[in-house]
């Protein structure tokens, strides 16, 4: 599913996380800098983002 996502759409131009470990390790910082997607962190303080970035993963 997500190969055909990828197909159709293209490389995401922008992630938006939380703040997990799995996406603040240095391997996927990497892998954004070489795929030239930008990955940004959502505020510590601001459950809304988060509350979005799950509503995009449910869609997923």
């Amino acid at each position: 599913f997500v190969d055909m996502v990828f197909r159709h759409h293209g490389m995401p131009l922008d992630i938006v996380s939380d703040r997990d470990p799995r996406f603040t390790a240095r391997f996927w910082q990497e892998v954004c800098t070489l795929l030239g997607t930008q990955l940004s962190m959502s505020t510590a303080d601001h459950p809304q983002t988060d509350g979005q970035t799950e509503r995009v993963n449910r869609v997923l």
